[in-house]
């Protein structure tokens, strides 16, 4: 450690003095920690009167190794703990590792501040002030055993300083994608549980090179979350320091942690994540940026269907999955497949029937003491589904323009198939289907777009025109999945990407993805509308076709042309199209062309309406 880097191992308690009384509260429950020397805090009454306080805030700051926020409305409004007191206490969470410990003291726009990125005390979904004074003690009870330990574990490493700027480092020169948990962030438990490759300077023998697994799901679900972890390790053989799951108390995110950080990290050291998807899962947006940065950071993801949720319920980047409703006996014998080769130890097939007896047996009661959401996901309305947020939507530009930058990965399609189903009010069904393979090194990813003309409705997000991407391979241990990059009105822009990537000469991944845009093609009962494809063949393509219908019930007739490039092998066609279901028929064209050379390809097929 060098001479200028002070030795942080005070408490620093940030507070506005109108919120005396709960200060002293809270500073009452701690006495008996202070008084025994346990932890040593310090607040502005420690300040001497006639002293300089500014000087002494600023010492206390410096030594400080927890910082305990008592955030309120009157602390947001202080512009001295806004402008003097917080950013250095931030600035050294992030550089040197100092815990941020915050308490809701009362209602306030907290979200908006820097403050929320990190994990509170306690529950905040009832501030202390709303609170009868008995749970009031009780919550403050807990919050300063948390705030105690934290101090232990700070105390127990006298060169955390010197080993979290190793750490920053080291962070800065690792690529993102591939980072693990901070282990100065862990209690002692976790950190011999997590391996850190790229974070510390040595590996912890028992995790290294060892399979890891992310259960991503909602805290209300913890019950069910324990009990599927208790499946994994003595039905399967998966060992305790191989799952990464915050809600299980030994692995919990610790107070004044930064739980995004702390989490997406723990995503880039997962080799495999499982879904327990429920409708509280759904209704959590933290759930679904989690889940979308967990498919595109990994190679493989199970998604466990649990009652009521099945899979026509399926939103976003899982629809289409193959998903594993958790309370059938083969399904989880699919599950017990796909981890079966990440165990350290594997059980015997007789262990893990015995073990899955157990648990189905068992599940009835677990899935009745969840709090279980009163709609389904298919009927929760728009306006309260986790919107998209603005900094996933980045995060995955971020990743796209990392990915961008390795040369040689080339999309070339071997076929590719358009379908329009135009209903009567000029509504359309498009289901785009490509056959992609790889040219030169794998295929991580594919960025597709589409769009529509000013006449058809406005899209206020992908799930207003059910947007879906799915494999159609027919291979089990193939997927994809899209994140967002971005969201406009009458412009959608998706990153695909394939898990696993595609790789070069025979890897051969049939692709779907379908939307439903009302009033898409409304412009063709005026003027004609152009149906096109352009690519660029670097091989040669085997087949093009572009299809459109119109419904039954049309006042008007179809007529197609081709006004694009002609090419010696191709066909124009009337047809009909009527829907497995029987729901939908019509009449239309088929345009195919087949063997497409190599170069610039143009294909357009003119629609409309004519009598």
């Amino acid at each position: 450690m060098t001479a200028d880097m002070p030795i942080r191992k005070r408490i620093f308690v940030s507070y506005s003095h109108k919120d005396t009384r709960l200060f002293e509260e809270f500073k009452t429950m701690l006495a008996p920690a202070i008084r025994s020397g346990l932890v040593d805090l310090w607040d502005d009454q420690k300040i001497s009167p006639g002293a300089n306080w500014k000087k002494e805030i600023q010492e206390a700051l410096a030594s400080a190794s927890v910082a305990v926020l008592l955030v309120s409305q009157n602390f947001l409004a202080s512009h001295f703990i806004t402008e003097k007191e917080l950013p250095p206490l931030l600035k050294a969470a992030g550089e040197e590792g100092v815990t941020i410990f915050w308490i809701y003291l009362s209602s306030c726009l907290v979200k908006q501040t820097e403050i929320a990125s990190y994990q509170a005390a306690h529950d905040t979904s009832r501030p202390l002030d709303r609170l009868p004074k008995s749970q009031r003690q009780a919550v403050l009870s807990e919050v300063c055993t948390k705030l105690i330990r934290a101090a232990a574990e700070r105390a127990a490493s006298p060169q955390v300083k010197a080993e979290w700027s190793l750490i920053v480092a080291r962070t800065r020169e690792a690529v993102p994608v591939k980072s693990g948990p901070h282990k100065d962030h862990l209690g002692p438990k976790r950190r011999e549980q997590i391996a850190t490759p790229l974070h510390s300077s040595s590996f912890d023998r028992k995790t290294e090179g060892v399979a890891r697994i992310f259960i991503s799901h909602s805290r209300k679900d913890t019950p069910l979350v324990e009990a599927l972890v208790q499946l994994l390790e003595g039905g399967i053989g998966i060992r305790s320091f191989q799952i990464i799951c915050s809600s299980l108390e030994e692995q919990a995110i610790p107070a004044g942690a930064d739980f995004k950080r702390h989490i997406m990290e723990a995503l880039g050291d997962a080799q495999v994540v499982v879904a327990v998807v429920t409708a509280q899962y759904y209704e959590s947006a933290f759930c679904m940026c989690e889940l979308g940065a967990a498919w595109a950071l990994t190679k493989r993801c199970v998604p466990l269907l649990v009652p009521p949720v099945n899979s026509t319920d399926l939103r976003g980047s899982l629809f289409g999955t193959q998903a594993i409703p958790i309370d059938d006996e083969r399904s989880l014998d699919t599950m017990h497949s796909v981890l079966q080769s990440l165990a350290q130890s594997p059980e015997s097939v007789t262990r893990w029937n015995k073990r899955k007896s157990q648990f189905l047996k068992l599940l009835s009661g677990v899935l009745a003491s969840l709090e279980q959401a009163k709609t389904s996901v298919m009927t929760i309305p728009p306006e309260k589904r986790a919107p998209i947020p603005e900094d996933l939507m980045g995060a995955v530009r971020q990743i796209r323009d990392q990915a961008r930058r390795r040369p040689g990965a080339i999309k070339a399609f071997d076929t590719v198939h358009f379908l329009y189903l135009v209903s009567t009010d000029f509504s359309a069904k498009v289901i785009k289907t490509y056959e992609v393979r790889a040219v030169g090194e794998s295929l991580h990813f594919w960025e597709s777009e589409i769009s529509s003309a000013d006449e058809a409705d406005a899209a206020e997000s992908f799930e207003s025109i059910c947007f879906r991407v799915r494999d159609v391979s027919g291979v089990v241990d193939k997927n994809v999945v899209y994140l967002p990059t971005s969201n406009e009105l009458r412009r959608k822009g998706a990153c695909i990407f394939f898990l696993p990537p595609v790789k070069p000469k025979n890897d051969l991944r049939k692709i779907e993805i379908s939307y439903a845009w009302k009033g898409l093609l409304r412009r063709l009962a005026k003027v004609p509308e152009d149906l096109n494809f352009n690519t660029k063949v670097r091989d040669k393509m085997r087949s093009c076709t572009i299809e459109i219908y119109i419904q039954e019930g049309f006042e008007q007739r179809l007529d197609c042309d081709i006004t694009g490039a002609h090419y010696p092998k191709e066909s124009l066609q009337s047809a009909s199209y009527e829907t497995s279901d029987g729901s939908w028929r019509g009449k239309g064209y088929r345009y195919t062309v087949l063997d497409l050379p190599k170069g610039e390809n143009r294909l357009t097929l003119r629609a409309r309406l004519s009598g």
